[in-house]
């Protein structure tokens, strides 16, 4: 079951405050999370694509995630950090035709490795942290 936690209790948690690495391209992990989420496919597989396919954006919504997102840490261990944008930002595709529109950016954090994708806040929502109570976004 996957923890969950407002930014403020996650960052003095040490869960998240991690540098953000200065080129979210920079190694062939990211550049291929990149290409995957700004680029549509005729994938089968669903597949979130961000409207506004430049660096410039994806930077802008990965920052802005780590800057005030809540937190979860998942059943794999994985970190995430779920940010609600406020606006469509993008649209999930699946056999080449959008079946939501995005609201919500989550990154996951791996290890040294992160990369961020636009969601649907339609499959979320609120829950209390699990330090201090107060409501966020899962």
């Amino acid at each position: 079951m996957s923890i969950r936690w407002c930014h403020s209790c996650a960052r003095a948690a040490g869960l998240i405050g991690q540098e953000i690495p200065s080129a979210l391209t920079g190694n062939l992990y990211q550049l291929g999370k990149f290409i995957k989420h700004t680029l549509p496919t005729g994938s089968p597989k669903p597949v979130s694509i961000f409207s506004e396919p430049t660096y410039a954006t994806y930077e802008n919504f990965v920052v802005s995630s780590l800057a005030s997102g809540s937190v979860e840490r998942d059943d794999s261990g994985r970190t995430n950090v779920v940010w609600y944008a406020g606006s469509h930002i993008g649209a999930t595709w699946q056999h080449g035709q959008p079946i939501f529109a995005n609201d919500t950016v989550k990154v996951v954090c791996t290890g040294d490795r992160l990369h961020a994708f636009s969601i649907s806040s339609a499959g979320y929502s609120t829950a209390t942290c699990s330090t201090c109570g107060g409501p966020i976004l899962i």
